[in-house]
């Protein structure tokens, strides 16, 4: 009789070990997932959430220094954005005296991009910005560290404007010419060498990307101004 309950009890045990094992196998698994689930979330939180922009951009071809430029102003952001964390990149293309010209440039916080402004020859960074979020603005022949792109911040009212050199020449635009000097000037720097073959009514892409999340904020086709 003994030996039968022995028996018997071992072969509960046995019968009980499946079971157990099942529920060791859950235990594993919830922890799995929740390891998982915790390197998910950490890895999502590190990523920088991109801002938002609302921007105005215009470019425009008049034929002249003093009737031509380049201008983006903020009407609003979600908060504001250093331009140090910003890059701008532009595009186009058209047709010049029945050949076909493209171009563009990408503007990166810390590269001088231009050296040129017309009257003085100094490295500097545009776009150029005035208004709120610059502390120090700049005039047609000086570009102070303030003003220079990377040194700003991006709130609603700021203003990146620059205009070409002073020698761009009042000649029709047919016959621009940069041949007189041989720096960059801030326009040359924003939308590249040959710029100044685009006419009214081209199409300049103008994209923004927030360098810390590789977000695009803006992503604009401006139409270019007579």
């Amino acid at each position: 009789m003994h030996f039968l309950k022995s028996l018997s009890r071992k072969n509960g045990e046995e019968a009980v070990s499946p079971v157990i094992g099942v529920m060791l196998m859950l235990v594993v698994v919830i922890i799995i997932a929740a390891v998982v689930s915790a390197f998910a979330g950490n890895t999502i939180s590190g990523t920088q959430k991109a801002p938002s922009a609302n921007v105005e951009i215009h470019v425009k071809n008049g034929g002249t220094a003093s009737t031509s430029y380049f201008t983006m102003k903020v009407l609003g952001v979600s908060d504001p954005i250093p331009t140090k964390n910003l890059k701008v990149v532009t595009s186009w293309s058209t047709t010049s005296s029945g050949t076909a010209v493209s171009g563009g440039n990408t503007t990166i916080a810390g590269l001088a991009s231009a050296n040129y402004d017309g009257s003085t020859v100094a490295a500097f960074s545009v776009p150029t910005g005035y208004g709120a979020g610059v502390t120090d603005w700049a005039n047609s022949t000086s570009h102070p560290a303030g003003a220079q792109w990377g040194n700003f911040t991006w709130t609603a009212g700021t203003t990146c404007s620059d205009s070409p050199s002073s020698d761009y020449g009042s000649s029709p635009q047919a016959s621009f010419s940069y041949s007189t000097h041989s720096g960059i000037d801030p326009v040359q720097a924003i939308l590249g060498g040959q710029w100044n073959s685009l006419r009214q009514g081209d199409i300049v892409t103008v994209r923004v990307i927030h360098i810390p999340s590789g977000k695009e904020i803006v992503d604009q086709q401006v139409v270019v101004e007579g």
